[in-house]
């Protein structure tokens, strides 16, 4: 199995940073394009790449998002955040936040539970009690290392249900 990682980027450059590391004529030989998958660990665009490519590509399988923005003001570099896509998701998207994040309200994260359902789409968000933003970022004072574990096991198990590992 094999998941990227992106820098934190504006909308016009994420999906593009993606699909360069995606795409089928890439140079790489450890990758299998039928098994797709995206995963993002990094303060701020978590759930919002993840949200967004799973929006944007019919080749992922699964996507899995460690505590990213869910919603937030529009700007010209950000236009749409993941709760504005619902609708267009493709691939099912596991969400991991915690209950202590100052950055992303548990109303936010209750709000993208349930907007996919209503949608028909596959989701499955998981908010850790106590655990602050960055919970899964072992080198901060921020992580919590019952929620990285558990988080850390539902990930792989999501992209195995999923068909990406």
């Amino acid at each position: 199995m094999r998941t990227w990682r992106t820098a934190r980027r504006p909308s016009r450059t994420a999906r593009p940073t993606l699909e360069r590391a995606v795409r089928p004529n890439h140079p790489r030989t450890d990758t299998d394009d039928a098994r797709r998958g995206a995963r993002r660990r990094r303060e701020g665009a978590g759930r919002r790449v993840t949200g967004l490519y799973a929006a944007h590509s019919a080749n992922l399988k699964a996507g899995v998002a460690w505590y990213g923005v869910i919603t937030a003001a529009k700007t010209p570099e950000r236009p749409k955040h993941p709760l504005d896509l619902v609708t267009e998701i493709k691939a099912p998207v596991l969400g991991l936040y915690g209950s202590a994040d100052q950055g992303i309200p548990v109303a936010d994260v209750e709000k993208m539970r349930d907007a996919p359902k209503t949608a028909g789409k596959k989701n499955n968000l998981v908010i850790y009690d106590g655990a602050p933003h960055g919970f899964h970022a072992d080198y901060r004072p921020s992580y919590r290392e019952d929620a990285a574990k558990d988080g850390w096991s539902r990930c792989l198990a999501w992209f195995k249900d999923n068909g990406v590992a």
